[in-house]
């Protein structure tokens, strides 16, 4: 890259993540959880199902069985494993529509404590279905803890002094307006902003 820079050629250089990443401490096999409250029938009965997204997890239920809705609210609210329960009626707030029986999403109960790398962030993971293996240490995302919400965004090039670092919040919507500035191309409007000094 510095070659080419060195002909004359104008390159912006970026590098990103689409999240970060919690090392796991645990797993807990919510449905298994649910058939212990008396909130599901047995394991594979299609009454409650949980699905898991690593770091959190969404629960359907059954029209058949809505009557039991206030229940597993209750009861998942009350499980020290789960750090937020959203109803429908907050499912907007994670992205998700209370849609074809989707009555919560959990998010799994975090901490900042350091692994044996020394690296922050430990998380709960939801157990995974169909005999997919759990992966306890291992980094894993999905949730709402810190640092699975604090991907790396790193630029080289014009507009972007080397070693410099930038405190205010930034996104992945700041990604496309930032090339198009560096292309000379008119942005607006779109979503997010121009990261280059001045732009």
């Amino acid at each position: 890259m510095e070659t080419a820079r060195g002909r004359g050629e104008d390159i912006l250089l970026i590098a990103a993540s689409d999240h970060g990443h919690q090392t796991v401490s645990g797993v807990i096999d919510i449905e298994d959880e649910l058939i212990k409250a008396g909130l599901k029938d047995h394991a594979g009965s299609g009454d409650v199902i949980s699905t898991s997204s690593g770091t959190s997890a969404l629960v359907f239920v059954h029209p058949d069985h809505a009557g039991r809705i206030a229940a597993i609210g209750d009861y998942l609210a009350a499980q020290s494993w789960a750090d937020a329960v959203f109803g429908a009626e907050r499912m907007g707030e994670v992205g998700q529509a209370a849609r074809f029986g989707l009555a919560f999403g959990v998010a799994m109960a975090a901490n900042e404590e350091a692994n044996d790398y020394g690296i922050p962030g430990k998380s709960l993971v939801a157990k995974p279905s169909l005999g997919k293996a759990d992966r306890m240490h291992c980094g894993q995302h999905g949730g709402l803890a810190r640092y699975e919400q604090s991907p790396f965004l790193m630029i080289s090039g014009a507009g972007f002094a080397a070693g410099g670092a930038r405190s205010d919040t930034t996104s992945a919507v700041d990604i496309a307006p930032t090339v198009l500035a560096h292309l000379g191309i008119a942005h607006e409007p779109l979503d997010g902003q121009a990261l280059q000094a001045g732009a």
